[in-house]
């Protein structure tokens, strides 16, 4: 193991390494956002039977953008804690969405009344210049994606508690398909399913698209949704903690590992919208590990402890060795220098 002793963490411009050296090292000029649409929402609701008692919502496309949507009740305001939350954002190269819901209640008897709590984030965006360059006609072809993210759910018997994502692939505003990863717990047993594109996942964090005839040589209108739910529900009359967590805030890419797009021989795909140069997609702000446009201290913090790590064969290692830069395999000198170059930025370009 390794410690790397970081020099500063509030003072800006501890190593001279200026951003030349880090456009150099192959980061992604900004995409021309000209046909991109980016959309983001979250929404809270808690309910009493059929009595809504709160609902609380946003909805935004702003590029790069991110909020969060929440409702928190503790005591003595209330008898039972309460908290529910959705956070989403969307912008170039990435979508993040979070979910979550709890309740504690301890005190013995109340009303017979069940209680429900709800979180969803949605984070999506389409491309319309993607332009699949071959021999003239038509071709199959599916692309892919790099998802890293988690459920949690846990409830006594007397309660219930769900998480799940949703990823939904979209052609000329076309559904063709996608796939669910959830975990429920209901009467004290917890099952957990995965179908679709998601079939293989978490095992697996590249997901293919399925497969879809295309014209070749002409703009195409390429779009994907990611979304995430946490649900609880309680009888008021008992007691429990009911808590479920639906985090996929750690971000959906499209797959920077290998082609994006799978084709035949002699076919490619570019677009600047999407950011990808002859079927290849580099994330335009690698070094944003939590993808608020900065490279600040939190993502120092994530850089450390891969560093620390070393070998992306490592099983404590994040899903796909996002701090693995230059994409050698290891976290290593070559990525820390990297990455001051961008920490010394601070905004992604």
């Amino acid at each position: 193991m390794r410690h790397l002793v970081h020099p500063r963490l509030h003072v800006r411009g501890f190593v001279a390494v200026g951003a030349a050296v880090f456009c150099a090292v192959g980061a992604a000029p900004a995409p021309s956002l000209a046909g991109v649409a980016y959309r983001f929402t979250g929404t809270v609701v808690l309910s009493r039977g059929s009595t809504r008692l709160v609902y609380k919502q946003f909805d935004r496309s702003d590029a790069g953008g991110q909020d969060i949507v929440q409702f928190h009740e503790f005591p003595p305001a209330s008898l039972e804690s309460r908290n529910i939350s959705a956070v989403s954002s969307a912008g170039p190269g990435y979508l993040s969405v979070s979910a979550h819901a709890d309740i504690t209640k301890t005190d013995i008897g109340g009303f017979s009344i069940t209680e429900n709590l709800t979180g969803d984030a949605f984070a999506g965006v389409t491309w319309d210049d993607v332009v699949v360059s071959g021999p003239p006609g038509t071709t199959l072809t599916s692309f892919n994606l790099a998802l890293d993210g988690s459920l949690i759910a846990g409830a006594p018997a007397q309660a219930t508690a769900s998480s799940n994502a949703q990823l939904t692939f979209y052609y000329n505003n076309d559904n063709i398909g996608g796939g669910a990863y959830v975990r429920n717990v209901s009467s004290g047993s917890t099952t957990v399913t995965a179908n679709g594109s998601l079939s293989n996942f978490p095992a697996n964090p590249i997901i293919a698209s399925p497969f879809f005839q295309v014209p070749t040589n002409t703009p195409l209108k390429i779009g994907i949704g990611l979304s995430a739910n946490a649900r609880v529900s309680l009888n008021l009359s008992l007691t429990g903690n009911p808590a479920a967590n639906s985090d996929f805030g750690h971000t959906l890419t499209l797959a920077t590992d290998r082609p994006v797009f799978i084709l035949p021989p002699g076919y490619t795909v570019n677009s600047v919208q999407a950011g990808i140069v002859n079927n290849s997609f580099k994330r335009p702000c690698p070094a944003d590990f939590n993808n608020d446009t900065r490279v600040d201290d939190a993502d120092f913090q994530i850089f450390v402890v891969a560093y620390d790590l070393l070998d992306c064969a490592d099983p404590a290692m994040p899903p796909l060795c996002p701090a693995d830069l230059n994409l050698s395999t290891a976290v290593d000198d070559a990525d820390f220098q990297q990455f001051v170059a961008a920490y010394n930025e601070l905004l992604c370009p």
